[in-house]
C-alpha cells in the first residue's frame, strides 16, 4: 500500500492508490487507519528498543504529524501514474 525510502537526502514515496476504492471502501479513511497503525508500530518499537513510553512516543509522532500537515517543511513533487498505465508497463 505504501513504500517509503530515503535516497539522496530526500524522502521518496510510492502509493498503491485504488486498492481500497476498487473494493468499495473509502480509501481516504483506510489510509488514515494505515497511518495510525504505523504510528503504533513505531511507538512499540521505540519502547522495546529504547525504553520510551509508548503513549509519549505516540503523542510526539502525532504532534509532529499534525504540525507537518499544517505547515510542510518540504516540497511535495512528483506525479500520479494511473493503474492502467502501470499495468500496461508490465
Amino acid at each position: 500500500m505504501l513504500r517509503v525510502w530515503l535516497a539522496n537526502d530526500q524522502v521518496h514515496v510510492s502509493l498503491n492508490i485504488g486498492f481500497w476504492e476498487d473494493r468499495d471502501m473509502d480509501e481516504r479513511s483506510c489510509y488514515g487507519i494505515l497511518l495510525a497503525d504505523i504510528i503504533h508500530h513505531i511507538a512499540n518499537a521505540h519502547q522495546e528498543q529504547y525504553g520510551h513510553d509508548i503513549g509519549e512516543t505516540f503523542e510526539r509522532v502525532k504532534t509532529a504529524f499534525l504540525a507537518e500537515v499544517g505547515h510542510s517543511t518540504t516540497n511535495h513533487i512528483g506525479e500520479f501514474v494511473p493503474a492502467t498505465l502501470r499495468d500496461d508497463a508490465i
